[in-house]
């Protein structure tokens, strides 16, 4: 007997017997009612499990937030960023790019696999295999299955080959600068509540990101200033002129 919810399928609901014949009306009618009751209770455990996960997500992204808008460097903002997201999503390989548009590059500025990080790099836009599309088309992307859905582009793989990957643009006071992404080893990790979890966080972390680097140049600037010399004196004259 099929367990439907609405015109949605989720199941059937089996009974065998060694007997022939044994099924009658009686039996097609008691099986039928227990294949709705089922389905009912197979759609409230759905809406709990939804609600939990979104509460879950919420509280996260709370969290997140709170730590990476008080950082004001961005090494730390990037170290307390992974912290969060290896407990939110449990990704095997987390990766945080910012674009250099004189350059037409991506910095990779965190690259966090087995809970290591791996040093930074920089590669040219162009050759940013899966980064760089989700960077140049200003959009999100999901891949279920690296080895067998179909890729917007040339796979680069920087680290160790994963079977999931979902990259998120980083977007700033209306700019891309960027993009995160997170990778799993096994297939079909991640789905569309991840992909909106993820944009919803990459929204804070951008502007966390453009301000940890705006306080860092400002910063910079502030040292360079000290080291120029003073303005010079010269020895005063008894003679006016």
């Amino acid at each position: 007997m099929p367990i439907t919810f609405g015109e949605q399928t989720l199941g059937a609901l089996i009974a065998y017997s060694r007997q022939g014949d044994h099924f009658g009306q009686s039996e097609i009618e008691t099986l039928a009612l227990l294949a709705s009751q089922a389905a009912i209770a197979l759609d409230k455990a759905r809406l709990v499990e939804e609600f939990q996960r979104q509460k879950r997500e919420l509280l996260g992204l709370y969290d997140t937030a709170l730590a990476t808008t008080s950082a004001l460097e961005t090494d730390i903002l990037l170290s307390r960023l992974y912290e969060h997201m290896r407990q939110l999503l449990a990704p095997d390989t987390l990766v945080v790019a910012l674009i250099d548009p004189a350059h037409q590059a991506l910095d990779v500025v965190a690259a966090f696999e087995h809970d290591q990080k791996l040093p930074n790099f920089r590669v040219p836009l162009a050759e940013g295999g899966l980064t760089g599309w989700v960077v140049r088309n200003k959009q999100s992307l999901l891949v279920g299955d690296l080895q067998t859905d179909p890729l917007p582009t040339t796979l680069v793989h920087i680290t160790e080959p994963a079977r999931a990957w979902l990259g998120v643009p980083l977007v700033a006071r209306e700019q891309v600068i960027g993009a995160i992404s997170v990778q799993s080893f096994r297939p079909r990790q991640f789905d569309r509540g991840h992909q909106r979890f993820l944009e919803t966080l990459a929204n804070q972390v951008a502007v966390a990101l453009s301000n940890a680097r705006l306080f860092e140049a400002s910063r910079h600037h502030t040292e360079d200033h000290r080291r120029l010399p003073g303005p010079c004196h010269w020895p005063q004259s008894d003679h006016s002129m």
